[in-house]
């Protein structure tokens, strides 16, 4: 995906005159991926906001509850595979729909239908980010979902790197992994080191 972003900015110039769409529709989200992402990729399936069942599957959180954010296999995201088998699920978040979009989230699913497509394991998060606050003038920039402290990205309630019944989708494990561990899975040690307690380790294989 990074070799990918720099032959698109190459082609369209910094990411931060690109065009993200409107915020929370599908065809933003397809529109997005067939011009930045689907031509420097090698793409296998290309299925747009189709929601057939040859064209989405379930993801489930880290607790094995179904992951329903945003009603994520609607048509307001966008779908494509590439040839060595990652699926790519893609959607534009900001304000109200038809609003400008702020953030591009894509799910990318390491293994595509494999098992066992769990957010944290083989599903990650990433996004491009409009900047805010005081980085408000900077540019745009490829980041992952998550908190500002690897403790933050374990106890968050809705999106944390965790097991629990009610909580722990997931999600802010891939900040985990890239941001405070240098593209490597934490060790146990690291997990508890940072706050987690034992059992809600994520990545028991």
């Amino acid at each position: 995906m990074s070799n990918s972003l720099y032959l698109a900015v190459a082609d369209h110039g910094p990411i931060l005159t690109w065009d993200f769409g409107f915020a929370n529709t599908g065809s933003s989200a397809q529109n997005f991926a067939e011009k930045y992402i689907i031509p420097y990729t090698k793409t296998a399936k290309i299925c747009g906001t189709s929601t057939s069942s040859d064209c989405i599957y379930d993801i489930y959180q880290l607790n094995g509850e179904k992951f329903d954010y945003g009603f994520f296999n609607n048509e307001d995201f966008a779908r494509f595979y590439l040839v060595n088998g990652t699926a790519i699920t893609l959607s534009v978040v900001g304000g109200m729909t038809g609003s400008n979009a702020s953030q591009i989230q894509l799910f990318i699913d390491t293994n595509g239908w494999k098992k066992p497509n769990k957010l944290g394991v083989d599903v990650q998060v990433l996004m491009f980010n409009k900047p805010s606050g005081i980085n408000k003038k900077s540019n745009y920039r490829f980041s992952f979902m998550g908190t500002g402290s690897p403790e933050g990205n374990i106890s968050d309630n809705k999106f944390g790197c965790k097991h629990t019944t009610t909580h722990g989708s997931g999600v802010y494990c891939t900040s985990l992994i890239t941001v405070y561990n240098g593209w490597k899975i934490p060790t146990k040690q690291q997990y508890v080191d940072w706050g987690g307690a034992p059992e809600e380790y994520p990545w028991n294989f």
